[in-house]
């Protein structure tokens, strides 16, 4: 057999944690590789299990393992630490890679992956995976295009997964199915952030950056999908919006030509992750309101455009006015026609209370009082910004005005009319339900000011029964001027209390589905039983009529031949009579039984 010939080193970079059930595969398989030059930079990011002791193991026995060891900083401080040891050698590896501690590849992968970047020299060379189950199924990820070299633009759709590569033919954005030129990331790096996912981020940098692209159709690297994974998990979505949004933004700000194509690809990208944001809406948009917000803000121009052509359904569009009803967008946007369609939209079916109104968990509602003698008021000089509604002197403030603003920041300078008490107070939204009784919409109520002083500026949470109290003394013509902030509920014992509302409201739906089935068991049952009592009741009537017909014949006979057959024959009527009487009524009994409501089962 012929050697190997060197096309250059390979530079593997392999992150590990909690990986020791799978490390001995991972690394097992690059010792295996028929192509012999790379080499291995293994990070321990801080693992409490035995992954790094098990590295060193390798390392001590084969000198292409570089085994380090870091506190814990996540996926890609991980990467970036294998980076920077690498970086004074970096321009001299044919590609760099990258290896999950739990993956494993095949042993001809590095053989032909060096040979096809040697000789096409491209920036970035992108393959097919293989996924591998825990219960041992390996799906392989096909592909409808050939071999070859493709465009920046549909690299860019392999990434997103749309276009030829839609649905089950995609290599999605994923840092480990790809060989990259050395010098195209000597500059790149990882985000280092766990609130985003670090694969989509960094294929969009080395998209964006590189110029060439070869897609190599067979699968050579083994990824292990686990029952528990992280993409499993309804945070997922939220990190992945976050990621799109960066993505874009990185995008936005390049030269490259292809631009408005790439933007054209991430909207319904960006939009297919808001629809699965929207799944259990009303917790996430507690805890990740703004980035709800800013997702609207990006996709709703090309939403409502779809919307309009049909192509995104109602119930979809109708989530996004919820979003955009809930909180005043900059003027720049206000003034583009598609926003402006949407917010007209989301007003009127509020008002039809066709969609929930996101916007009563962002009000701020202030009442001011100057409490004192008879005659006494306060007057609204200036509020910025305008505020949704102001009442002056209403029925239950006879001496003050009320304030409702969704805006998250005001000042309010006021006149007071009369000595007296200044009587302010902070609160949530005065809601009810269709029994007019009234139930508590929390907001935080982050900083407060009086006349340059500051009062508060810590999280206070409130809501309409549980106002926070300020009071002041006051003089005639007294001139006060207000700062309020607050944003939406993030309070974790009034979460809690939503978590728990959502929980008590699905026990009680699956209580009442359970009730259902029960009837419709019971009522099926009844209907058995009748069908049974009516088949007995006809069986009953063929007997009687067979008993007849049998006695009618024997009285034909001569009555001193035939005596003792036909006393037998009236017996045995007036027995199976009797019997099948008691029968019926039995179970006549219980058919009346089950209708009234006494017997279940």
């Amino acid at each position: 057999m012929s050697a190997i010939k060197n096309l250059g080193t390979i530079a593997v970079m392999v992150p590990l944690y909690n990986s020791e059930p799978y490390i001995h595969d991972c690394l097992d398989s690059l010792i295996r590789q028929s192509y012999p030059y790379w080499v291995a930079y293994v990070v321990d990011d801080g693992s409490p299990d035995a992954s790094g002791k098990i590295a060193d193991e390798y390392a001590a026995k084969d000198s292409r393992f570089c085994v380090f060891h870091k506190q814990n900083g996540g996926y890609g401080s991980a990467l970036n630490y294998a980076l920077e040891q690498a970086a004074s050698s970096l321009e001299s590896f044919l590609a760099v890679t990258f290896l999950d501690g739990d993956d494993y590849l095949d042993e001809n992968a590095y053989r032909d992956l060096s040979s096809v970047m040697a000789g096409t020299q491209v920036d970035i060379l992108f393959f097919g995976f293989k996924r591998l189950h825990s219960d041992k199924r390996i799906n392989e990820r096909e592909f409808s295009c050939p071999s070859g070299t493709v465009t920046r633009l549909s690299y860019h759709s392999a990434q997103l997964g749309c276009g030829i590569w839609q649905g089950k033919n995609g290599a999605h954005n994923q840092i480990w199915n790809k060989f990259y030129k050395s010098s195209l990331i000597q500059k790149i790096r990882f985000l280092g952030d766990k609130d985003y996912i670090e694969d989509i981020i960094f294929c969009t940098k080395t998209a964006v950056k590189a110029s060439s692209f070869y897609f190599f159709d067979k699968s050579y690297y083994f990824y292990r999908q686990h029952e528990d994974s992280a993409i499993r998990s309804p945070y997922f979505q939220i990190r992945r919006a976050r990621s799109i949004l960066y993505s874009l933004s990185i995008i936005e700000k390049s030269t490259i030509k292809e631009k408005d194509e790439f933007l054209e690809q991430i909207y319904p990208k960006m939009f297919r992750t808001f629809q699965k944001m929207r799944n259990g809406h009303i917790t996430h948009f507690f805890e990740n309101s703004n980035l709800f917000i800013e997702v609207a803000n990006k996709i709703m121009p090309w939403a409502t455009q779809e919307y309009q052509a049909g192509r995104v359904k109602e119930k979809d569009f109708l989530f996004l006015c919820e979003v955009a009803s809930s909180q005043p967008l900059n003027v720049s946007l206000t003034r583009h026609p598609a926003i402006q369609f949407v917010l007209q939209k989301a007003e009127s079916l509020i008002n039809e209370k066709k969609i929930f109104n996101y916007a009563k968990y962002l009000t701020l509602r202030v009442d001011i009082r100057n409490k004192g003698k008879e005659g006494n008021k306060v007057i609204a000089q200036s509020i910025v910004p305008d505020p949704e509604r102001v009442r002056e002197q209403p029925a239950w403030l006879p001496d003050g005005i009320s304030i409702e603003s969704t805006s998250r920041e005001m000042k309010v300078i006021i006149c007071c009319q009369g000595k007296g008490e200044l009587d302010i107070r902070l609160r949530g939204r005065d809601e009810r339900n269709d029994d007019r009784k009234r139930y508590p919409v929390w907001i935080d109520c982050t900083y407060f000011t009086v006349n340059g002083l500051v009062v508060f500026s810590e999280a206070k949470t409130v809501c309409h029964d549980k106002p926070y109290l300020y009071k002041k003394t006051v003089i005639d013509r007294e001139i006060v001027k207000l700062e309020f902030r607050w944003t939406e509920c993030r309070s974790s014992s009034v979460l809690d209390e939503y978590h728990q509302l959502q929980k008590d409201l699905k026990e009680s739906h699956q209580k009442l589905s359970n009730e259902v089935k029960k009837n419709k068991l019971q009522s099926a049952y009844a209907s058995q039983v009748l069908s049974q009592l009516h088949d007995e009741e006809r069986k009953n009537k063929r007997q009687e009529a067979y008993i007849f017909r049998a006695s009618s014949q024997l009285r034909r006979f001569r009555l001193t031949k035939y005596l003792k057959y036909k006393f037998l024959s009236k017996v045995t009527f007036g027995n199976m009579r009797n019997h099948y009487k008691e029968k019926y009524q039995e179970q006549k009994s219980i058919y009346k039984s089950i209708k009234k409501g006494r017997f279940s089962l």
